[in-house]
């Protein structure tokens, strides 16, 4: 309130000026309102009650105020706020992100099992359909019996079980007995193809050959008609132990010579002509076929000859002329070993003197044996064989070599002779002596069967599907 106020209420100046000189406070600026407030608390007792204190207080309060407003007192220093401390601010964690809700899986239902189809069984192999020289040659193979050939009745039959609809290793062979019940049943191997083939060709050359060769007498084991060299030529070649040796050349036509070497007397195929153009073997061996006429021999070459045509019908030409040679024929002899086999793997037995008697005449010392089943001698279509003539080792007829044909529809044995061609027998009963055919003579244990490892061997562009 205004100062006047103050002085009407009956107080006089003079307190102020005791209690608290103003000039004092101004002069020395120093002395904080709080002190001046206590100066005047201390004089409570002479305001009375209570209220009238307060009242007073307050209107010293403002009075003051108004002092250090308009009379230059200086305000007492109004303390800097002290700022409120900048709290540490509470870090906030970030947002978890809520899960992202997983759909529930949604069960596969279960597969559906494809219906199993109820197995198909393979059919069964079917038969093959075999020609008559097929059934003929597997029957010597595979169904001869103890006594060494087919029994009456007995037939072959082949289960395709390669499945390649014709006969090949894997095949099944059933043998059937007259009744029609299984007797035994065999699988084909390779060994067993090549065979069957060979004895397919050897027979389907022997049958086409007619009579073949005429038998040239005295033993000259080989000639060529009409073509003797005037004078003979001699000249050097090397034997196949390397050595030069001498030969001199007897007879000569375009595809073949006879030479002598040693005092023997050898059919050798010419490598080239006249003119120097190369002669393949094939060539020269065909052409004995195609010109039997231009050739004689005795009853043995014929048996190398029919070797070496069976074995280029199984395997080919390109074979046959690249692995063979300069062919060399003179009786049994085989130019690839300088054996005495024709190139067959050949199975001899001998007899002792007198063991064999045929017409009241009984064997020498050295002839062969007779045929014996229970030595494992067998009557196979396509083996070469020998008719001994017991007591004669020196003469033209001691003996004929011959190749079995089987059996025809009588029963009877085809054999094949050079010279003579197919002659139908029956033997003795009990015996392998003929009852026909060939008189006084009987069937030797002689036999010469396919060489089968030549053959394959040899047969280098798989011609035989074996």
């Amino acid at each position: 309130m205004p100062i006047e106020t103050i002085q009407n209420t009956g107080f006089s100046q003079p307190w102020l000026t005791s209690t608290s000189p103003v000039s004092s406070t101004a002069s020395t600026g120093n002395t904080s309102n709080t002190s001046r407030f206590s100066s005047l608390a201390g004089t409570s007792s002479l305001f009375g009650s209570g209220n009238v204190q307060n009242q007073l207080i307050q209107l010293i309060l403002q009075l003051l105020q108004q002092l250090q407003s308009g009379n230059g007192i200086a305000p007492a220093p109004t303390p800097s706020p002290v700022p409120a401390p900048t709290p540490t601010p509470v870090p906030v964690p970030a947002p978890v992100p809520a899960p992202t809700p997983v759909p529930a899986p949604v069960p596969t239902p279960a597969p559906v099992p494809a219906p199993v189809p109820a197995p198909v069984p393979a059919p069964a192999p079917a038969n093959l359909a075999l020609n008559g020289q097929q059934s003929s040659i597997l029957a010597g193979m595979f169904a001869t019996g103890s006594q060494g050939v087919v029994p009456a009745g007995y037939q072959v039959s082949v289960l395709d079980s390669s499945g390649n609809n014709e006969i090949s290793s894997n095949d099944t062979v059933i043998v059937t007995n007259a009744q029609g019940q299984e007797v035994s049943r065999s699988q084909l191997s390779g060994d067993d193809i090549y065979a069957l083939r060979f004895r397919e060709s050897m027979i389907n050359s022997v049958e086409q050959s007619g009579k073949g060769w005429d038998f040239d007498p005295g033993l000259q084991l080989v000639k060529i008609r009409d073509s003797a060299l005037n004078p003979p030529q001699t000249r050097l070649y090397t034997d196949r132990y390397g050595w030069q040796q001498q030969e001199t050349v007897l007879e000569r036509n375009p595809f073949w010579e006879v030479v002598n070497r040693g005092g023997q007397r050898f059919l050798l195929a010419r490598t080239s002509d006249d003119q120097g153009n190369a002669i393949r073997p094939s060539d020269a061996l065909n052409d004995l076929f195609n010109h039997p006429e231009r050739y004689s021999v005795d009853c043995a070459t014929p048996m190398a000859i029919f070797n070496l045509k069976a074995t280029l019908d199984t395997i080919g030409e390109d074979d046959f002329n690249r692995n063979v040679g300069q062919l060399t024929l003179s009786g049994w002899y085989d130019q690839q070993d300088g054996n005495y086999d024709g190139g067959f793997i050949g199975k001899v037995r001998t007899a002792q003197a007198g063991a064999i008697t045929v017409n009241g005449v009984s064997n020498l010392a050295g002839e062969t044996a007779l045929f014996d089943p229970t030595q494992g001698d067998t009557l196979i279509p396509g083996n070469s064989y020998y008719f001994d003539k017991p007591g004669d080792n020196t003469s033209d007829e001691q003996g004929w070599n011959a190749i079995y044909l089987g059996q025809n529809d009588q029963g009877q044995y085809r054999f094949w002779s050079s010279s003579v061609g197919v002659v139908n027998l029956n033997f003795q009963p009990g015996s392998w002596q003929p009852a026909s055919g060939f008189t006084n003579y009987y069937l030797g244990a002689a036999i010469a069967n396919p060489n089968i490892d030549r053959l394959q061997s040899w047969d280098m562009d798989g011609s035989v599907r074996a």
